[in-house]
């Protein structure tokens, strides 16, 4: 199922490259709609760090570059800005997350300790990161960085994400996500 479903959000990319020539889609002047896949030895090297398999297997297949905003960080550049994080399942004030030191608070709220990893860039010092483990494993965060420094639940996997991406840029140019105008 998840190799099926990366082959069709693989043909939606080259669908999305193909009417945007000129990249008028947001970022795309920065990753050009090109994408590099990991190799084997590099897959092996996500899971032992226990990446979620469908990611490790979207960068297999697809690869990092191509994607939302200013495009899908290498791999490598994910692992450099990992952080560890005490992430909420619901707002305690105005936070959901807790960097550093936890607090009593929090732990009566439910923190879990999770592993972040920055794998899309939204611009200024904002980030889609993956929970790479904990109870929120696979799902996607976004980090508003210098804005508020704040992170905020997607409730979404990668695949959902990037599909989610790939639809509303076809929707812009009019074409189905099925296949075309």
């Amino acid at each position: 199922m998840t190799q099926r479903r990366i082959q069709e959000l693989s043909r939606k990319l080259a669908l999305l490259k193909s009417l945007d020539p000129g990249m008028s889609v947001f970022g795309s002047e920065d990753h050009q709609y090109i994408s590099v896949k990991i190799s084997g030895a590099e897959a092996d090297e996500l899971r032992a760090f226990n990446w979620p398999e469908e990611y490790i297997e979207f960068l297999s297949a697809v690869g990092s570059g191509a994607g939302p905003h200013y495009g899908i960080l290498s791999y490598r550049e994910s692992l450099s800005q990992a952080e560890e994080a005490w992430l909420l399942d619901a707002p305690l004030g105005d936070k959901q997350v807790g960097n550093g030191e936890l607090t009593e608070r929090m732990i009566a709220a439910g923190a879990t300790r999770n592993t972040l990893v920055p794998i899309c860039d939204s611009g200024c010092g904002e980030y889609f990161r993956l929970a790479t483990d904990g109870p929120r494993r696979g799902l996607l965060w976004y980090d508003r960085g210098f804005g508020d420094n704040s992170i905020r639940p997607l409730e979404c996997s990668f695949l959902e994400f990037y599909e989610s991406w790939l639809d509303g840029a076809l929707k812009q140019w009019g074409a189905s996500a099925q296949g075309g105008h």
